[in-house]
């Protein structure tokens, strides 16, 4: 029997409405027209992942069977022995925003299951039965599927069947076929597809002007495989940015638009996209220890990255919090610029510097008595024998609310010098502000 078929290519209408390639000169790159520009690609696509897309059938008829399948495995039945003893697995190509390109897919199986024409191999070429379809013009069609039988039972090839090793993609924009391989059984996932796509001196590619908003709208199409959706590409290996891309569904091989229009004089590329520092890992430095005013405080600061100092307000900006009463503060950056992410360091606010303390002496002792400060956490009094404070004593006071203390066992008849200062307490550690004037006083004998 002879078994005829049509096959058709992906939408005809969706590819009839891309705009007509028209010439142009190179010196002035305009939307729509065709420039030179090579590359070479490497496609892989494993057999095994397509098998859940791929309808299966036995001897079809109609042309509306399994629509919705994105490739085709058809098994035919020899007519001497009744058995199915030839399959053919079947798709779409297609290639796009460029002319002239060269196309092989080559196949390799881990089994001796390809039938190239005349042999039963593990290594061979997809066939086309279909001449072209593209953008311009109708799809040329070929009858029959790669390989049949004809009315004396001889297995043969279909008319006008070629391997798709070179295959020029033709010389409009969107150009496609629908490709086939023999199989001498249904195990398509032992099958490896490896497309090659090979740009030359000859290959016009469509010149893309940077208007896009986004870098999907900013790429040429280099290859889809499948008919109603794209299969999923395993790797895409080769010259410029290349990667398998999904929308609605389908699945290509995309080249980002600068890779080409690099390669053609006048041609406006993307902007680059800037480059940006985080500065999460900064060192802050906060100058000195500011003691409280009743106003916020914002100590200057030092921010360092990788050696190198940043500048306020042209690489970062300064935020202070809780900066105003004693205690713990924070000063946190935020990169500006070529700089990106915050960070933090905190700070402590010591109190205000006390007025000078009252003294009175007694018999070898002296009362002190210091001006209640409510937002320290407590004092330190400090006395010694000297105005330079050396050999100088201290005595701590735990609570703010006290303010007196009695310092005993001194030595009679001796002047001392007394002054004091305020504290802080952020967990364990102690912060202590400034120091008051001193008050000298002689203890009574």
């Amino acid at each position: 029997m002879m078994m005829k078929r049509f096959i058709s290519g992906l939408s005809a209408a969706a590819i009839a409405a891309s705009c007509m390639a028209i010439g142009a000169s190179a010196e002035a790159p305009v939307e729509n027209e065709f420039y030179a520009a090579t590359g070479k690609w490497v496609i892989t696509y494993s057999g095994e992942k397509m098998l859940a897309d791929v309808a299966k059938a036995v001897d079809p008829e109609g042309e509306d069977w399994n629509k919705d399948a994105k490739g085709q495995l058809v098994g035919y039945t020899n007519p001497e022995t009744g058995e199915v003893d030839n399959y053919n697995f079947g798709c779409n190509i297609q290639v796009g925003h460029a002319k002239k390109e060269i196309v092989t897919i080559k196949v390799k199986s881990t089994k001796d299951n390809i039938f190239d024409g005349e042999k039963v191999t593990n290594e061979a070429y997809m066939y086309t039965v279909q001449a072209s379809w593209n953008g311009d013009s109708p799809a040329d069609y070929k009858e029959g599927w790669t390989h049949t039988y004809n009315a004396d039972g001889e297995k043969v090839m279909a008319a006008g069947a070629g391997d798709i090793n070179g295959w020029n993609s033709g010389s409009t924009k969107f150009n496609g076929n629908w490709a086939q391989l023999t199989l001498t059984d249904d195990d398509l996932a032992a099958l490896t597809f490896e497309v090659t796509i090979e740009a030359d001196s000859k290959t016009k590619w469509e010149y893309h002007p940077y208007s896009a908003e986004s870098a999907a709208d900013y790429q040429y199409i280099l290859f889809n495989f499948g008919a109603n959706g794209m299969f999923a590409a395993d790797s895409v290996t080769g010259d410029g940015t290349a990667k398998t891309q999904s929308s609605d569904g389908s699945n290509s091989v995309v080249v980002d638009g600068d890779y080409i229009n690099k390669q053609i004089p006048g041609a406006v590329c993307k902007p680059e996209e800037k480059k940006y520092t985080s500065i999460k890992k900064a060192k802050i430095t906060v100058k000195g220890t500011p003691a409280y005013t009743g106003k916020a405080l914002k100590p200057s600061i030092t921010v360092k990255l990788d050696g190198k100092t940043l500048k306020s307000g042209t690489d970062f900006t300064a935020k202070y919090k809780n900066n105003t009463k004693p205690g713990k503060a924070t000063v946190t950056v935020t990169g500006k610029g070529s700089y990106i992410d915050s960070a933090s360091k905190s700070f402590i606010i010591v109190p205000k510097k006390p007025a000078k303390p009252t003294v009175k002496a007694g018999k070898k002792q002296l009362t002190v008595t210091l001006k209640k400060d409510k937002l320290a956490t407590g004092y330190q009094i400090t006395y010694a024998l000297n105005s330079k404070f050396k050999s100088a004593k201290n005595v701590n006071i735990a609570k703010n609310s006290t303010v007196k203390k009695t310092i005993k066992k001194l030595k009679g008849g001796k002047k001392y010098y007394v002054k004091s200062r305020s504290y802080i307490k952020v967990g364990k550690t102690k912060y202590y502000g400034k120091y008051s004037a001193a008050k000298a006083v002689t203890v009574k004998k």
